[in-house]
This record gives C-alpha cells, structure tokens and sequence, in this order.
C-alpha cells in the first residue's frame, strides 16, 4: 500500500505536469525528428503490450470519452467498487480525472498546433 502523505494539492500539481507530457505524446508532430517509441507488440514486454493497447484502442477511442471507459473499465469491471470509499477516490483521480486532463491538454496542443 502506498501512503503519501503531501495531501492533493501536490499529487494535482504532479499529475499535471505528466498530463502535459502525455499529451505531447498523443501528437504526431512529437514522433518526429528522431524520436524513438516502444515497439507495440501484444505478445511482448509488458511495456509492449501496454503501447499496442494504447496504439490499437486507447488512441482510436474519442477523446473525453475514453476516460469514461477507463473509469468503468477499472472501477467496475475490476470490482474496485468492492474496497470502500478510498478506493472511488483513487480510482476517480487516476482513472477519470487524469485521464480527462490528459486529453483535454492533448485537444489543446491540437488546436494550437493547426493555427
């Protein structure tokens, strides 16, 4: 179990700064220039095998939508709900809210990069 003791504030102000990263991944102009990406293969590494899921079904998903399916994905599907109110936060924070921040960063890069 992981007990972090800095409270939200810190975790939010972390959270962001990867959610800036994570979305300069999703644009195709990042790829360039030398850039070196994981091999997606499904029968890899795991490292692999999470790059072909993000390749072959995360990215085709719309964004805003895709958080939705993630938070269902591990809240209810995994049976999260079963661990009590601390575990809704978590799984809200991580698997909702990061994500949805994530793409709204990675909307904007987008709109910023066509004008």
């Amino acid at each position: 179990m992981h007990e972090d003791r800095k409270g939200i504030t810190d975790w939010i102000v972390k959270h962001n700064k990867y959610a800036t990263l994570e979305a300069e991944e999703l644009i195709p102009r990042h790829r360039d220039s030398g850039y070196r990406e994981i091999n997606a293969r499904f029968f890899g590494t795991q490292a692999e095998r999470k790059r072909w899921i993000r390749k072959r079904l995360w990215e085709r998903l719309p964004p805003l939508v895709r958080p939705f399916v993630f938070f269902f994905y591990r809240y209810v599907l995994k049976g999260a709900f079963l661990d009590g109110k601390e575990a809704f936060t978590f799984h809200f924070l991580e698997g909702l809210w990061y994500p949805i921040l994530i793409d709204i960063k990675f909307i904007e890069k987008k709109r910023a990069f066509r004008s």
